[in-house]
């Protein structure tokens, strides 16, 4: 598969043969394989002349998406968390209740994202957020 690199660093995909009046000052033809997705247009790269896909690039991009999937799943649950403490200060944070229970909860819902970070093994096996993160139990 035949694809221009052009000056300003686009990359055009070519149909059928490429013809001289394609080709403007500073660009060049180069190769692939194989044709490459569409979809992964944002981590293509050229090296020794050969179109590619950064697949480290693409696996970041991903892991990012996910993490972001995570924080905004997370979100609603520390607004609980917050109401549930503010609730336990306004009634003088009695010393016989879940005060230290909530924060507890609320510190490891901070962290979740750091604990998949650490092992990007974790993330990487996540199809569904609200299912497969080990969400911490609410006291």
């Amino acid at each position: 598969m035949k694809y221009i690199k052009k000056a300003n660093g686009d990359i055009q995909i070519v149909v059928g043969k490429v013809l001289p009046a394609m080709l403007e000052e500073g660009d060049s033809v180069i190769e692939a394989e194989a044709p490459l997705d569409k979809s992964d247009r944002d981590f293509w790269v050229v090296q020794d002349g050969e179109l590619s896909v950064d697949e480290a690039a693409k696996t970041a991009k991903q892991r990012e998406g996910k993490l972001e999937e995570v924080r905004a799943c997370r979100e609603p649950l520390l607004a609980e968390a917050d109401v549930e403490i503010n609730k336990i200060m306004d009634g003088a944070g009695e010393m016989d209740s879940d005060l230290p229970l909530w924060r507890s909860y609320r510190k490891d819902l901070r962290d979740i994202t750091d604990s998949y970070k650490a092992d990007m093994s974790l993330l990487d096996a996540v199809e569904d957020v609200e299912t497969d993160v080990t969400w911490p139990t609410k006291p």
